[in-house]
């Protein structure tokens, strides 16, 4: 179990997200937005998360959402 802080608005959180992987999660929870969840979720892969849920508020998914992260939001 473990917690990182993201800036909302940043297009890199390729270092919160190797501290995340440090700790080889089943699951992530996200409690933003739409625009900041597409960036990670479109990261996690690059940090060996690929096999890791991703799991969001309801501010988390939508149609932007959906548009943004392309294929990693499946």
């Amino acid at each position: 179990l473990g917690m990182e802080a993201i800036t909302p608005g940043e297009t890199d959180y390729s270092a919160q997200l190797a501290d995340i992987a440090t700790l080889g999660p089943e699951l992530l929870y996200y409690g933003g937005y739409d625009a900041d969840a597409a960036v990670l979720v479109s990261q996690m892969a690059g940090a060996g998360l690929g096999d890791t849920l991703f799991f969001g508020c309801d501010g988390t998914y939508g149609v932007n959402y959906i548009e943004l992260a392309g294929s990693a939001s499946e």
